[in-house]
């Protein structure tokens, strides 16, 4: 059980940094959350997932940060028997909106967008949170308690959060170009292109998915 639940976090893990490679805009820091429970009230079977965000991200207003487009990334993705596998990356998960009162981290995205599904994470902390700056890992409870994994609206389920675990990201800047052309910018069109123009000093990723252009600099 406990290899087969390794197996699931590092499949939700991995679509994680994939959505946030491929959709990256800025240098922060990005903190992964990964978490797993069993279904609670009407609800039945077990969820995983995770989501991510970056904590440059400014507040908003007091002890909230509201992300929009994709100068921050953030995304969530989940699985459960109701809804199969519900991935969400920056705009696909929006409205996103995190908030850090009374010691509870509140995540509220809505993925998927299409039957629309109000996902509301809830877990309290282990230490008291910032009210102008977003936590690292260190502030989620590898076994939480009275934590809740919610969809509403579209889907509707409910859960405990039984265990999580945290990492940190730092990924470079992705810069886009328009295919067969020179001219890059570092905000992506839409829609984005599959053509990229890396940085002088590619990053691993970069070099990873790179596909060069036999037209330009470009790959």
């Amino acid at each position: 059980m406990a290899k087969s639940m390794l197996v699931l976090w590092s499949q939700s893990l991995l679509l994680v940094l994939l959505l946030v490679a491929a959709n990256r805009a800025d240098a922060g820091t990005v903190v992964t959350v990964n978490f797993s429970g069993t279904a609670s009230g009407s609800s039945t079977g077990s969820f995983w997932g995770a989501f991510a965000y970056d904590m440059s991200q400014p507040k908003a207003s007091l002890y909230t940060f509201r992300f929009m487009g994709p100068t921050y990334t953030h995304s969530l993705s989940y699985t459960t028997g109701l809804t199969g596998t519900q991935p969400g990356i920056n705009s696909t998960s929006e409205p996103f909106t995190i908030t850090t009162f009374n010691s509870t981290f509140r995540l509220v995205a809505t993925d998927p967008q299409s039957r629309a599904t109000t996902v509301t994470i809830v877990i309290p902390t282990s230490v008291a949170m910032s009210a102008t700056s977003l936590p690292g890992c260190s502030v989620f409870p590898a076994y939480p308690t009275n934590s809740t994994f919610t969809l509403s609206g579209g889907y509707s389920y409910t859960g405990n959060i039984t265990a999580t675990s945290c990492s940190y990201s730092l990924l470079a800047p992705v810069v886009y170009c328009l295919p067969l052309s020179d001219v890059c910018t570092y905000t992506c069109p839409t829609p984005c292109p599959v053509y990229a123009c890396p940085p002088r000093q590619a990053c691993f990723l970069t070099r990873l998915f790179a596909r060069r252009s036999h037209r330009s600099s470009c790959w």
